[in-house]
Protein backbone atom coordinates (compact mmCIF):
# COMPACT_ATOMS: atom_id res chain seq x y z
CA UNK A 1 0.00 0.00 0.00
CA UNK A 2 1.06 3.53 -0.94
CA UNK A 3 0.16 6.85 -0.18
CA UNK A 4 1.00 9.32 -2.62
CA UNK A 5 2.84 12.56 -1.75
CA UNK A 6 1.22 15.62 -2.40
CA UNK A 7 3.82 16.41 -4.55
CA UNK A 8 3.76 13.45 -7.48
CA UNK A 9 7.04 12.01 -5.58
CA UNK A 10 7.74 9.10 -2.95
CA UNK A 11 10.29 8.82 -0.76
CA UNK A 12 10.31 5.24 -0.24
CA UNK A 13 9.60 5.77 3.42
CA UNK A 14 7.85 8.58 4.64
CA UNK A 15 4.77 7.93 2.26
CA UNK A 16 4.65 3.97 2.59
CA UNK A 17 2.36 2.86 4.91
CA UNK A 18 5.51 0.72 6.27
CA UNK A 19 4.79 -0.50 9.93
CA UNK A 20 8.01 -1.75 10.35
CA UNK A 21 9.76 1.26 8.09
CA UNK A 22 11.99 1.35 11.26
CA UNK A 23 15.88 0.88 12.00
CA UNK A 24 17.79 0.01 15.09
CA UNK A 25 18.77 3.51 16.11
CA UNK A 26 15.67 4.81 15.38
CA UNK A 27 13.41 4.66 19.02
CA UNK A 28 10.60 3.67 17.27
CA UNK A 29 12.74 0.49 16.60
CA UNK A 30 12.29 -0.79 19.82
CA UNK A 31 8.78 -0.88 19.69
CA UNK A 32 8.39 -3.65 17.01
CA UNK A 33 9.83 -6.45 18.54
CA UNK A 34 6.51 -6.44 21.62
CA UNK A 35 4.64 -5.31 18.34
CA UNK A 36 5.69 -8.77 16.89
CA UNK A 37 5.08 -11.02 20.29
CA UNK A 38 1.59 -8.89 20.34
CA UNK A 39 0.83 -9.89 17.17
CA UNK A 40 1.93 -13.47 17.66
CA UNK A 41 -0.34 -13.49 20.77
CA UNK A 42 -3.50 -12.06 18.98
CA UNK A 43 -3.06 -14.52 16.21
CA UNK A 44 -3.10 -17.19 18.54
CA UNK A 45 -5.91 -16.61 20.60
CA UNK A 46 -8.18 -16.00 17.33
CA UNK A 47 -6.54 -19.43 15.11
CA UNK A 48 -5.89 -21.47 18.31
CA UNK A 49 -2.60 -21.64 17.37
CA UNK A 50 0.25 -19.33 16.50
CA UNK A 51 1.41 -18.12 12.96
CA UNK A 52 4.41 -19.95 11.49
CA UNK A 53 5.20 -16.98 8.65
CA UNK A 54 5.17 -13.36 8.67
CA UNK A 55 4.71 -10.69 5.69
CA UNK A 56 5.46 -7.59 6.50
CA UNK A 57 3.38 -4.53 4.85
CA UNK A 58 4.95 -2.87 2.07
CA UNK A 59 7.47 -5.42 2.37
CA UNK A 60 9.44 -3.30 4.56
CA UNK A 61 11.40 -4.56 7.54
CA UNK A 62 14.88 -4.56 9.03
CA UNK A 63 17.07 -7.52 9.42
CA UNK A 64 17.71 -6.82 13.00
CA UNK A 65 13.77 -7.58 13.86
CA UNK A 66 14.33 -11.27 12.49
CA UNK A 67 15.76 -12.52 15.51
CA UNK A 68 12.67 -11.16 17.39
CA UNK A 69 10.35 -12.86 14.77
CA UNK A 70 12.37 -16.07 15.25
CA UNK A 71 11.96 -15.81 18.96
CA UNK A 72 8.03 -15.63 18.47
CA UNK A 73 8.11 -18.50 16.56
CA UNK A 74 8.02 -17.27 12.95
CA UNK A 75 10.36 -20.18 10.78
CA UNK A 76 8.74 -18.46 7.16
CA UNK A 77 9.39 -14.56 6.11
CA UNK A 78 7.36 -13.95 2.87
CA UNK A 79 8.04 -11.23 0.27
CA UNK A 80 8.80 -10.26 -3.20
CA UNK A 81 12.17 -10.66 -4.49
CA UNK A 82 13.81 -7.31 -3.00
CA UNK A 83 13.02 -7.00 0.62
CA UNK A 84 12.85 -2.91 1.51
CA UNK A 85 15.43 -2.17 4.42
CA UNK A 86 15.01 0.96 6.39
CA UNK A 87 17.90 2.80 6.32
CA UNK A 88 19.45 4.43 9.86
CA UNK A 89 18.91 7.47 9.02
CA UNK A 90 15.38 8.38 7.47
CA UNK A 91 16.26 11.14 5.22
CA UNK A 92 18.49 8.46 3.50
CA UNK A 93 16.50 6.01 0.76
CA UNK A 94 15.16 3.00 1.37
CA UNK A 95 18.11 0.10 0.82
CA UNK A 96 17.40 -3.70 -0.91
CA UNK A 97 18.16 -6.76 -0.31
CA UNK A 98 17.58 -9.86 -3.34
CA UNK A 99 16.15 -13.11 -1.51
CA UNK A 100 15.01 -16.48 -3.01
CA UNK A 101 12.30 -18.89 -1.61
CA UNK A 102 13.98 -21.40 -0.01
CA UNK A 103 16.66 -18.80 1.42
CA UNK A 104 17.91 -19.30 5.12
CA UNK A 105 19.16 -16.70 7.40
CA UNK A 106 21.02 -16.73 10.11
CA UNK A 107 18.53 -17.35 12.51
CA UNK A 108 16.90 -20.86 10.47
CA UNK A 109 13.96 -18.45 8.93
CA UNK A 110 13.15 -19.64 5.58
CA UNK A 111 12.15 -16.90 2.90
CA UNK A 112 9.21 -17.62 0.75
CA UNK A 113 9.17 -14.93 -2.60
CA UNK A 114 5.82 -14.55 -4.17
CA UNK A 115 6.71 -14.70 -7.75
CA UNK A 116 2.74 -14.68 -9.40
CA UNK A 117 1.09 -11.40 -9.04
CA UNK A 118 -3.12 -11.80 -9.45
CA UNK A 119 -4.49 -8.20 -8.71
CA UNK A 120 -7.16 -7.50 -10.78
CA UNK A 121 -8.40 -4.74 -8.43
CA UNK A 122 -5.20 -3.15 -9.98
CA UNK A 123 -6.00 -3.75 -13.80
CA UNK A 124 -9.16 -2.40 -13.85
CA UNK A 125 -10.62 -2.84 -17.86
CA UNK A 126 -7.77 -5.31 -17.94
CA UNK A 127 -8.83 -8.30 -16.58
CA UNK A 128 -7.94 -10.51 -18.85
CA UNK A 129 -4.36 -9.09 -19.15
CA UNK A 130 -3.95 -9.24 -15.26
CA UNK A 131 -5.17 -13.23 -15.76
CA UNK A 132 -2.67 -13.92 -18.59
CA UNK A 133 0.16 -12.52 -16.65
CA UNK A 134 -0.76 -14.58 -14.14
CA UNK A 135 -0.98 -17.58 -15.73
CA UNK A 136 2.57 -16.74 -17.37
CA UNK A 137 4.08 -16.03 -14.34
CA UNK A 138 2.84 -19.54 -13.08
CA UNK A 139 4.53 -21.03 -16.31
CA UNK A 140 7.80 -19.74 -15.73
CA UNK A 141 7.90 -20.99 -12.39
CA UNK A 142 7.29 -23.99 -13.34
CA UNK A 143 9.41 -24.05 -15.83
CA UNK A 144 12.23 -23.48 -13.52
CA UNK A 145 11.21 -26.13 -11.14
CA UNK A 146 10.08 -23.97 -8.63
CA UNK A 147 6.47 -23.16 -6.57
CA UNK A 148 4.16 -20.76 -8.08
CA UNK A 149 3.74 -18.46 -5.20
CA UNK A 150 0.78 -16.05 -5.60
CA UNK A 151 0.43 -12.80 -4.07
CA UNK A 152 -3.16 -11.55 -3.97
CA UNK A 153 -4.56 -8.96 -1.68
CA UNK A 154 -8.24 -8.89 -0.06
CA UNK A 155 -8.71 -5.70 -1.92
CA UNK A 156 -9.49 -7.89 -5.39
CA UNK A 157 -12.14 -9.43 -3.46
CA UNK A 158 -14.13 -7.15 -1.01
CA UNK A 159 -17.53 -5.40 -2.55
CA UNK A 160 -18.30 -3.48 0.90
CA UNK A 161 -17.88 -0.14 -1.44
CA UNK A 162 -18.25 -1.87 -4.95
CA UNK A 163 -19.59 -5.19 -5.41
CA UNK A 164 -18.82 -4.93 -8.71
CA UNK A 165 -15.00 -5.39 -7.89
CA UNK A 166 -16.02 -8.10 -5.54
CA UNK A 167 -17.81 -10.03 -8.72
CA UNK A 168 -14.73 -9.47 -11.17
CA UNK A 169 -12.12 -10.30 -8.25
CA UNK A 170 -13.77 -13.34 -8.03
CA UNK A 171 -14.61 -14.59 -11.47
CA UNK A 172 -10.53 -13.81 -12.37
CA UNK A 173 -9.85 -15.96 -9.08
CA UNK A 174 -11.61 -18.73 -10.38
CA UNK A 175 -10.82 -18.60 -13.92
CA UNK A 176 -7.01 -18.52 -12.68
CA UNK A 177 -7.73 -21.60 -10.51
CA UNK A 178 -9.60 -23.49 -13.49
CA UNK A 179 -6.71 -22.90 -15.82
CA UNK A 180 -3.94 -24.11 -13.60
CA UNK A 181 -5.82 -27.27 -12.69
CA UNK A 182 -6.11 -27.48 -16.32
CA UNK A 183 -2.68 -26.97 -17.61
CA UNK A 184 -1.10 -28.56 -14.69
CA UNK A 185 -3.35 -31.29 -13.94
CA UNK A 186 -1.26 -32.42 -10.95
CA UNK A 187 -0.66 -28.99 -9.14
CA UNK A 188 -1.30 -29.11 -5.32
CA UNK A 189 -2.59 -25.83 -3.81
CA UNK A 190 -1.35 -24.87 0.11
CA UNK A 191 -0.25 -22.56 2.63
CA UNK A 192 3.07 -21.01 3.01
CA UNK A 193 3.35 -23.03 6.52
CA UNK A 194 2.79 -26.04 4.07
CA UNK A 195 5.50 -25.29 1.19
CA UNK A 196 7.65 -24.41 4.34
CA UNK A 197 7.17 -27.37 5.81
CA UNK A 198 8.39 -29.33 2.75
CA UNK A 199 11.27 -27.59 2.14
CA UNK A 200 12.76 -28.49 5.55
CA UNK A 201 11.53 -31.77 5.34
Amino acid sequence: MFAVHPGGQTSGHRDCLDALGYAPPQPAFHDLARSVDEAQAMFEAFWGKPSRSFIAPCYTWHPALEPAMAKAGIHYLQGTRVQRVPNDDPQLPILRRRHYTGERNAHGQRYIVRNVDLEPSLSLGSESACLTQAIEAVAAAFAARTPAIVSSHRLNYIGNLDFENRDRGLLVLTRFIEEVQTRWPQVEFMSTDELGEIMDA
